[in-house]
């Protein structure tokens, strides 16, 4: 606005030039034409009209236009979380991690209504699709789980319908319950072949495993006991269900979903711990966070969590003493890799820490893949227990309200705007990813920053007295990048 009117000022400067310079004498070949009245000379001249065409500058280019979304929940994750103090631990301890080896560590905090973590990855392990880098084996049977129980909940059942189909391997009428205990806490890959069929191929992969509830890569399409003669896991049989004085049909189904994630499983660490986290703090979550699943069957599977053989059994004794409590899921392939994740309870503290390891089983007996993975596991949590978390967390929005304005005032910059209740508020500190770049004692914040050329996160928590009270997240992007 500001070019636009100098502009007019310029421009009224020359007619008002124009008018104190006096007539303009004509030119000698100027002649009036026949009948026309006499030129006018001196102060009965008429001033000259300017031609605004020739004097206006040009119009200024327009300002980018600004998108402030919410941002995806894998993508806060991967954008908060330390990739440094891993590595630099490790090597303080004299501590290499095993060649091929990925590992993804959380503390668990208290949030703003909800619990908060403060993820660390070693490197960008945490965030890297499996496919190609790591098998993830039975580790997955967890989600498999949840995505049976997901289908059913939409059917009014839990884990206590009894279930009765054929497959190829015979005909199953139990409850479903006894399904994923087989599945958890011996790991039977039969039991896992039969949860996504109950689940459903399309309706675990199209419409659980979404980026909405934190899956990037995730995905289901190998099957562990059926083999390369047995049915495809898109096939589902019809199961006939009872429950109390319910009774009814899940027709066959075959899945057409196009999975294009991977050729077979994959997962990265971060969504095997993310859903594990959801299925053990299920209680503190927000409602809308919850997995919907029936209250009996988390009881249930937190309860065989803890049944299940665990890698890191003894890494977290040595670390924590005896008296911890652990909910994990192992998983190996002796031509592939071994891995584990859990959630690590010190009851002597009541601290409580996420952990996910994986290292390389091919070429290696049993014992040395065990040792590895018990191993990296200890030094991993010994980084934890001694790790005290500063600036950035990731949760979901809550708490007081915050507000976020952002304008271009150039063609590559803006000014980002931050604001809450002054009443409710006392300090409010600003990051993009894990940088801090801006912190204020009072309840609004002003920056001037580069105009990002792709999506980029911003975290804002506002505090009272050192206590965390609000938690806002967006992405911004120039509007033509969404």
């Amino acid at each position: 606005m500001a070019a636009l009117t100098r502009a007019t000022q310029i421009t009224f400067a020359f007619v008002l030039a124009l008018v104190a310079c006096g007539p303009v004498s004509p030119s000698p070949s100027s002649e009036p034409e026949p009948g026309s009245p006499p030129a006018r000379s001196g102060a009965d001249a008429a001033p000259p009209v300017a031609n605004p065409d020739a004097s206006a500058a040009p119009a200024p280019p327009e300002l980018p236009e600004l998108s402030i979304t919410a941002p995806k929940w894998f993508d806060l994750a991967a954008a908060t979380a330390d990739r440094e103090t891993l590595a630099a631990g490790y090597a303080e301890c004299g501590y290499e991690p095993p060649e091929g080896s990925y590992v993804l560590a959380a503390r668990v905090l208290g949030g703003v209504d909800q619990p908060a973590f403060a993820y660390l990855s070693k490197g960008d392990d945490g965030f890297v699709n499996s496919d190609g880098n790591f098998w993830p084996a039975s580790s997955i049977k967890l989600i498999a789980a949840v995505g049976a129980l997901t289908t059913l909940r939409q059917h009014g059942l839990t884990g206590d319908a009894v279930l009765d189909f054929e497959d190829h391997k015979g005909r199953w009428k139990k409850k479903a319950e006894r399904l994923y205990c087989a599945a958890l806490t011996w790991s039977s890959n039969l039991a896992y072949d039969r949860l996504i069929r109950v689940g459903g191929f399309d309706e675990i992969n199209g419409q659980l495993l979404t980026e909405e509830r934190g899956f990037r890569y995730a995905a289901f399409q190998t099957a562990y006991a059926s083999g390369t003669d047995g049915p495809s896991l898109r096939e589902s049989p019809e199961i006939a269900f009872r429950e109390g004085d319910r009774e009814g049909i899940i027709p066959a189904r075959s899945g057409t979903y196009d999975v294009k994630r991977c050729s077979g499983n994959c997962f990265s660490l971060f969504e095997l711990l993310d859903p594990l986290s959801r299925v053990v703090l299920h209680k503190e979550l927000p409602e809308g966070d919850r997995f919907d699943v029936a209250p009996i069957d988390i009881r249930r599977l937190r309860a065989f969590l803890t049944q299940s053989k665990c890698g890191f059994t003894e890494s977290a004794e040595e670390v924590f003493g005896d008296d911890v409590r652990i909910y994990n899921k192992r998983g190996y392939s002796p031509s592939m890799d071994m891995i584990d994740h859990a959630l690590v309870v010190d009851k002597r503290t009541g601290r409580r820490y996420l952990l996910a390891a994986s290292v390389r089983y091919v070429d290696r007996d049993k014992d040395r893949a065990k040792a590895e993975l018990a191993e990296l596991g200890k030094q991993t949590l010994r980084q934890l227990r001694r790790y005290k978390p500063e600036g950035v967390l990731l949760q979901r929005d809550a708490g007081v309200a915050i507000e976020v304005i952002a304008e271009a005032t150039s063609q590559d910059a803006m000014s980002l705007r931050v604001s809450a209740d002054s009443t409710a508020v006392d300090r409010v500190e600003l990051y993009r990813g894990r940088e801090q770049i801006g912190s204020v004692e009072g309840a609004s914040v002003e920056v001037d920053l580069p105009i990002p050329d792709d999506p980029a996160i911003f975290v804002v928590q506002a505090y009272l007295e050192d206590e965390l009270v609000g938690y806002r997240a967006i992405s911004l992007s120039p509007s033509d990048t969404v």
